[in-house]
């Protein structure tokens, strides 16, 4: 690099900008300039102001074309991505009918647009209009929408009216597993402390069901998974702890409760 010189107004000028500028980047060439005009080399200008030589470069060449007005200039000029000009399209597109994989999103993207692009830019387009992978959820949840209060009425209330007058045995009937591990928690200590946990992935499963009037509990503990084979064994059980009494089990939404083989087993024990 070659010595530069300053004109009386650049001189005057120069530490304002060098300590005051609103811009760092342009506060940051102003010190290269200013180290520069006191003679010392690229690499002390480097090494001082944690750049490389060829930002002290461009300064000085900004400098001497233009003066010390072109360096106070901050330019934020971004790429636009062609994309964008279609972005009303894309937009309406998705929203009508969002894209399950990136790899739908880049096949529609380019028969919209006809330009092609990679998994990283499709992503980065689909973010841009606010899109994330998201769960799809059911609607209705696990059960229509007017079945519940028809239920309610002609079905539960009075079965509940009899229970309550010792008429009727009702319970609710539902599956858990129960993983065997610690429930960890925060404490204040030197060092991480470690509770003894079980290897692998150990399930406890329980199928119980709890008296709608009494709150007691009946369950049963299989070793297995809980199949339609387990709920008949449990509905077997029920009717030999509750014989001769009218029962009704009220079901979760689980195949394993509601199959043909369940529903026909529970009809011949006399359960409603």
């Amino acid at each position: 690099m070659d010595q530069m010189e300053l004109t009386t107004a650049e001189r005057e000028t120069w530490p304002s900008w060098r300590l005051h500028h609103p811009h760092p980047r342009v506060q940051l060439q102003m010190e290269a300039l200013s180290l520069k005009s006191q003679g010392l080399g690229p690499e002390a200008i480097c090494r001082l102001c944690a750049i490389a030589t060829t930002t002290v470069s461009r300064s000085l060449y900004e400098d001497r074309a233009g003066g010390i007005d072109t360096l106070t200039e901050v330019s934020l000029h971004q790429r636009q991505s062609p994309l964008a000009a279609y972005r009303t399209s894309r937009e309406a597109d998705v929203r009508q009918r969002p894209p399950a994989t990136v790899a739908e999103a880049a096949a529609r993207i380019a028969a919209l647009t006809g330009l092609e692009r990679g998994p990283t830019q499709v992503r980065q387009c689909c973010k841009s209009l606010g899109m994330k992978p998201r769960n799809v959820g059911p609607l209705p949840a696990k059960a229509a929408v007017r079945a519940p209060e028809t239920v309610k009425t002609e079905q539960r209330d009075p079965r509940l009216a009899e229970a309550k007058s010792g008429q009727r045995v009702v319970c609710f009937l539902e599956a858990a597993p129960v993983g065997f591990a610690p429930f960890l928690g925060l404490g204040w200590c030197g060092e991480r402390l470690c509770v003894t946990a079980p290897s692998g992935r150990q399930r406890l499963n329980v199928l119980a069901a709890l008296n709608a009037t009494t709150r007691e509990m009946f369950s049963v503990k299989p070793l297995t998974s809980i199949t339609s084979e387990t709920v008949c064994e449990f509905l077997r059980l029920w009717v030999g702890a509750h014989g001769g009494v009218p029962s009704t089990i009220v079901l979760d939404n689980a195949r394993s409760q509601r199959c043909a083989l369940v529903q026909s087993l529970a009809q011949s024990l006399g359960i409603a």
